[in-house]
């Protein structure tokens, strides 16, 4: 019954979001619908899901000018207040779990008059959860595997502006200064065992603001 009810939804959310498109607009009961189906991790936690991580890509490609993501985020605000039990660290996870980077902030305190028409923002929160699957590798070296290494093909796409990878930078480097035994070899060790070309350093010291 449940498995239903999420189809349900989805189907809804893409029905509205074709007629946003039509309109031009974007409505709450769109919103809503495309994240009902994150309910259930952002209450409890655990993971995502596939429904709710396609509600949120859908969600990032609703809001395409300021006026609309400024829309969708007040929507956004509104659908978190409903939920007394919305856990906060979930929220703002959500987006890095489903590899998105999503510039409508899941939050009942956003200030969305100050979301940006180039915004593309992300948390520490979204970056942590990238990377959690790292931490056996980093604390203990071996081999990272394969969740780990999908989290930092995940936050390499997540920080394309400089900001951005100075945000993701200064995220990634609080990060390591919580693991007192922390390998640095492995840290340095960790994009090229993972394929990845990453442009930001996984260490306690980096010097964030140098970052192109």
């Amino acid at each position: 019954m449940k498995v239903v009810a999420v189809i349900v939804l989805v189907a809804l959310a893409m029905v509205q979001l074709t007629m946003a498109r039509r309109s031009g607009g974007v409505t709450c009961g769109q919103v809503d619908a495309t994240l009902a189906p994150c309910v259930p991790f952002l209450t409890q936690g655990g993971e995502p899901g596939a429904a709710c991580c396609s509600g949120v890509k859908t969600l990032k490609g609703m809001a395409q000018s300021i006026d609309e993501r400024r829309t969708a985020c007040n929507c956004v605000k509104a659908a978190a207040n409903r939920y007394t039990n919305l856990k906060d660290d979930a929220a703002q996870a959500l987006p890095g779990k489903c590899g998105v980077a999503l510039d409508i902030p899941i939050s009942r305190t956003t200030n969305c008059d100050a979301v940006a028409s180039q915004a593309s923002t992300f948390t520490c929160g979204q970056v942590d959860a990238t990377l959690a699957p790292c931490v056996p590798f980093l604390t203990q070296g071996g081999d990272p595997g394969a969740a780990c290494c999908s989290g930092v093909k995940t936050l390499k796409g997540m920080a394309q502006s400089t900001d951005e990878r100075r945000t993701a930078c200064n995220c990634v480097k609080a990060a390591a200064n919580r693991y007192a035994n922390l390998k640095d070899d492995a840290a340095q060790a960790l994009p090229s065992k993972c394929g990845v070309a990453l442009d930001i350093p996984i260490s306690r010291t980096t010097n964030c603001d140098a970052i192109s």
